[in-house]
């Protein structure tokens, strides 16, 4: 067999052919790419810009677009689309279109050359190759939403023992594992991480004008489980300790409108704190990178999870009902969850502020068995007084600063 058709034969195969060019790491916009290029550095000039950098043939970047181009997507015949007059029309797209729903940033000229490349130009939509499919992140993300309706509107207690096996969609995963399957993420993604002893933690109280209870740790610290109201993370009747990392947060989190007199406290850690850290994720891998797909998976759900669980609450009324996802998952985690391994448990969570964008707070779980002591983890610090007269002296206070 000739060369020239034995290469014909491996284009038609592996469905692209390779445009004889080369490529440099500023023409492409994704960073797995770009490592790809860098390992692959074999000329001096690449075609598509005007720079004298190192350039890698097109080729070794068309392998891990090929791969992720043929995750998502495939021609109609073999992604199973129905065929008859009474079908609807499923939509199609041309490869270049194809490549940047990926997506494809990158040189116009090299995004034109990389389509050109491809045998087929007619794609559907087929995660996993049919035009049914779906991805992990869309069925877990389905899964979510069908607890949370649960949970809100059918039985908060006995979810659990739900069978939901004729209502469940395809993909979704009962009613019963979900948290688990959150949990077993949690702790595969590396989001276990240690608050350092002796880190400084805010708590905020109103405080009226002729109030006359002193700034003390009691007074400062958790409410009585008897007194202690539903909040974003705790049921009504346990006391959770809700704090922030900086003052400005925990006065955020407090106040609706000035006017206003605020009980401002310190705290610090005792003990190094093992807590759930849902306000940096890990990043997220490259579509491209189809090595790593099922980690871009769990990360892509975990990433809208967290969004949903501290998304702002208009406190209406209703709210007792809209906190509820969020108090069942910090009870899972307070009750249930232990670290793959060692089977510790977790101290508290680390969750994004709701109303100041960069905020974080920290709410820590009771400890078991301990009455008088269910927040020995910290320590009462200092305590002041602060007043704010208006909505422009609140607003100056809790703007983020410049790092």
């Amino acid at each position: 067999m000739g060369i020239v058709k034995s290469m014909m034969m491996r284009d038609e195969d592996r469905g692209w052919s390779d445009p004889e060019k080369y490529v440099c790491r500023a023409c492409v916009d994704d960073d797995y790419l770009r490592m790809v290029v860098r390992m692959n550095l074999t000329a001096n000039r690449c075609d598509y810009c005007d720079g004298r950098r190192k350039a890698a043939p097109v080729e070794a970047i068309l392998e891990p677009i090929a791969r992720a181009l043929f995750t998502e997507f495939n021609d109609y015949e073999n992604a199973g689309c129905p065929y008859g007059r009474d079908v609807p029309d499923i939509p199609m797209s041309l490869t270049v279109d194809a490549l940047q729903c990926l997506p494809l940033e990158c040189n116009e000229n090299l995004l034109a050359d990389i389509a050109d490349a491809f045998v087929n130009d007619q794609w559907v939509e087929a995660p996993g190759g049919s035009w049914m499919g779906s991805r992990e992140h869309e069925e877990l993300g389905w899964s979510w939403r069908r607890f949370v309706e649960v949970i809100k509107h059918e039985t908060r207690f006995h979810f659990g023992s739900v069978n939901d096996d004729s209502t469940r969609g395809h993909g979704e995963i009962k009613v019963s594992e979900v948290l688990p399957t959150i949990g077993h993420m949690v702790g595969r993604q590396g989001m276990v991480v240690v608050v350092k002893e002796g880190t400084t933690l805010y708590r905020v109280r109103p405080r009226t004008a002729d109030a006359v209870w002193a700034l003390t740790a009691d007074q400062l610290g958790a409410p009585p489980p008897s007194k202690a109201p539903a909040g974003r993370m705790n049921p009504a009747g346990i006391a959770y300790l809700y704090t922030s990392l900086d003052e400005a947060t925990a006065v955020a989190e407090t106040v609706a409108r000035p006017p206003a007199t605020l009980a401002i406290s310190s705290w610090q850690a005792t003990r190094k704190l093992l807590v759930i850290d849902f306000t940096k994720l890990p990043e997220i891998p490259s579509v491209f990178d189809v090595e790593n797909r099922r980690k871009r998976e769990a990360l892509l759900f975990l990433r809208d999870f967290i969004d949903d669980i501290a998304q702002p609450i208009q406190k209406d009324g209703s709210e007792h009902i809209d906190y509820v996802p969020s108090q069942v998952v910090s009870e899972f985690f307070a009750q249930s969850f232990t670290l793959p391994g060692d089977g510790r448990r977790i101290d508290g969570l680390k969750y994004p502020s709701a109303v100041r964008p960069g905020g974080e707070n920290l709410v820590l779980f009771p400890a078991k068995g301990h009455v008088r002591e269910r927040f020995d983890k910290v320590k009462f610090g200092t305590a002041s007084e602060r007043t704010f007269a208006d909505q422009f002296a609140l607003m100056e206070f809790i703007k983020p600063r410049n790092r």
